[in-house]
């Protein structure tokens, strides 16, 4: 986590050094770079989730909003740069409208990278939300994609499940229009 994230999130601009270095000289976390932007990383991924599940579902929503509202304003100008972030934040602060806008375009952007695992993630949890919604051509759509990408990452039978899905949902065109 970046140091300016972090105050933006939490308001506390300037003030939040002293808690980085307690944190540190009990080795809970290290900083990842100095350059051009102090960048921290915890010890272990379970000293993370200990301190992330010790907070309430609410307050944990409220600060993945925070940072989805950081994030869009920093990278406004490039949003394209941190989709994968703003995805992230979008579907765990529960901003369902930006979760469905991000994932898809970070599902999009990491399939045509041949990231094709990042984009297999990214359109399976796009795919409830839009069933919520009852999206039928938006989830017939996401499941083309997804199966594309499973295909091309040799994942055959898992692909042709998922295409038989698609076709499932879609509706083809009225005729005349």
């Amino acid at each position: 986590f970046g140091l300016p994230l972090l105050e933006g999130v939490t308001g506390a601009n300037g003030s939040l050094q002293e808690s980085l270095n307690a944190l540190q000289r009990v080795d809970l976390i290290r900083e990842a770079r100095r350059w051009p932007e102090p960048e921290y990383r915890f010890k272990h991924a379970l000293i993370q989730e200990a301190a992330y599940r010790t907070l309430l579902s609410a307050d944990r929503e409220g600060l993945h909003r925070k940072a989805l509202g950081w994030l869009e304003t920093r990278y406004a100008e490039n949003r394209d740069e941190v989709l994968g972030l703003l995805a992230h934040h979008a579907l765990a602060g529960n901003a369902e409208d930006e979760a469905v806008l991000y994932l898809t375009r970070a599902g999009d952007r990491a399939r045509l990278e041949w990231a094709l695992d990042v984009a297999i993630g990214h359109y399976r949890a796009l795919l409830p939300l839009l069933e919520r919604r009852g999206a039928d051509q938006e989830i017939a759509l996401v499941l083309l994609k997804l199966a594309i990408a499973l295909h091309t990452s040799l994942r055959f039978a898992e692909a042709n499940e998922t295409y038989q899905r698609a076709f499932n949902y879609w509706k083809p065109p009225e005729p005349g229009t």
